[in-house]
């Protein structure tokens, strides 16, 4: 394996033989096809981030990219802009509880009068982000995000963007060390949210991003940021992603049913089945598939 992606200028070919695959060709083909689909797939992303690059510093680019991936994907946006709102640079150098006390501040989503019904811990707590907040100028104040910009019913607690951007305060420290480091995403601590779900609600310890979100982190962004920067994407480190809506509806698509999923068990593999979705199934052109007959 070289150390980028296969240039490859035009969009890769998938080819099965017809609609759905049959059931009888081997796992290894598939394998190998939908791996083929994932590697353009990170190419794409790195072509992307190359261009970034070209506006903007590594640890801006990484930040920019890492906090849209926290949380639920209906609070992406949000997400993207805090990122563009309070810049890596900008809050790298200050302690943990500034720079949480920023996020929060700047997202909208800390409380103006915490209710009486809040455990002690929880008050002083919000109570300290408050002394931080209220002492930004005015200029960041008046940026600050309405709280109707996020998602927040429905979530999982663990979800939840008042703790994701804990998860965030947490990671401006680390920069593009993440890049050689990606374990350290799941050894994210904090005296509060390590140990809430919600401002009421104590819990076991709980990681900040655990190994699902850690995965894709890794895969959709640290690899493909990597190969941008030229370093080596070290593909055999990735993980599988769990399987999610696209990666089931793909398979279903190609595959039928019932089939087996030991074709799309590498994260490589799933990378392709995305991939395959965005150009095929979500424009309606699955019928355009084709596949060189196999040697």
């Amino acid at each position: 394996m070289t150390n980028s992606y296969q240039e490859n200028p035009n969009p890769i070919r998938y080819q099965p033989p017809h609609h759905p695959l049959t059931l009888h060709e081997s796992p290894p083909t598939l394998t190998a096809w939908l791996q083929a689909a994932g590697q353009h797939r990170l190419h794409l992303k790195t072509q992307r981030l190359k261009t970034q690059l070209q506006q903007t510093t590594p640890q801006q680019c990484l930040w920019a990219e890492l906090l849209p991936a926290l949380g639920y994907k209906q609070n992406s946006a949000p997400l993207r802009q805090l990122a563009h709102l309070l810049p890596f640079q900008q809050l790298q150098p200050r302690p943990l509880i500034e720079r949480y006390a920023l996020l929060l501040g700047t997202a909208g989503l800390l409380p103006t009068a915490p209710p009486a019904t809040y455990p002690p811990q929880t008050r002083r707590f919000i109570r300290q982000c408050w002394d931080i907040w209220w002492k930004q100028p005015q200029s960041l104040h008046n940026k600050a995000l309405p709280p109707t910009h996020w998602q927040r019913s429905g979530l999982r607690p663990l979800n939840h963007p008042r703790r994701r951007l804990m998860a965030a305060a947490c990671l401006a420290p680390h920069g593009t060390d993440l890049l050689h480091h990606p374990h350290h995403l799941t050894q994210l601590t904090d005296p509060f949210w390590t140990h809430h779900l919600t401002w009421e609600k104590p819990c076991p310890p709980t990681q900040l991003i655990g190994p699902p979100r850690a995965n894709a982190i890794h895969t959709n962004i640290l690899l493909p940021l990597r190969t941008a920067l030229g370093l080596n994407p070290q593909l055999h480190t990735l993980k599988p992603e769990p399987l999610n809506r696209l990666h089931k509806q793909t398979a279903h698509a190609l595959l039928g049913t019932p089939h087996s999923p030991r074709p799309y068990a590498t994260a490589l593999a799933r990378q392709g089945l995305i991939q395959i979705f965005h150009d095929h199934i979500a424009t309606n052109r699955l019928h355009q598939l084709t596949l060189p007959p196999n040697p």
